[in-house]
């Protein structure tokens, strides 16, 4: 409840401030004229007057196309003529064929995610980390030999120049 008392007394703030705007400040003898009476005294009219013509109505209703088709964005793209959208798809038609290929390639490309032996990855996983184990173990015992052969480098090494002496 306190909200909506909050939000009526921002309201009639902002009415207040625009009374003051377009009629002066009070006490400059313009306090018969009341923004919110006039409003309301208008809009009652215009209701009164609506009564019972559906025409209008549906007029009403449609006011937001007839605004869209009377902006000057919409007459300038209806008053493009051929020969402009001919030299604007002219001017794209580069972009348009790179598209073209771009999209044929994602067409191709996409069989070959679609097949059955990118589709049989996850029942690979257990292969997969079988591998990567043995994959490990033969790291670590070429490693092993790695160092065995330098040591035995090293000490044939030491032999030669024993002997080079």
């Amino acid at each position: 409840m306190g909200t909506s008392l909050d939000a009526v007394t921002l309201l009639e703030q902002r009415l207040d401030k625009l009374e003051s705007l377009v009629l002066g400040p009070k006490g400059s003898g313009n306090e018969n004229s009341d923004i919110i009476g006039s409003v309301v005294k208008s809009n009652e009219k215009l209701n009164l007057a609506l009564t019972g013509r559906q025409k209008i109505i549906n007029l009403f209703k449609q006011l937001d196309d007839l605004e869209s088709y009377l902006s000057l964005e919409y007459s300038k793209k209806a008053l493009l003529s051929n020969r402009t959208k001919v030299d604007i798809i002219v001017a794209e038609e580069e972009l348009m064929k790179q598209s073209t290929e771009n999209l044929e390639k994602i067409k191709d490309l996409s069989k070959a995610l679609d097949s059955e032996h990118i589709k049989s990855v996850s029942s690979l996983n257990g292969k997969l980390n079988q591998l990567c184990v043995v994959h490990l173990q033969q790291k670590d015992a070429a490693n092993d030999y790695s160092a065995e052969v330098k040591g035995l480098l090293e000490h044939y090494n030491n032999i030669v120049s024993f002997y080079h002496i």
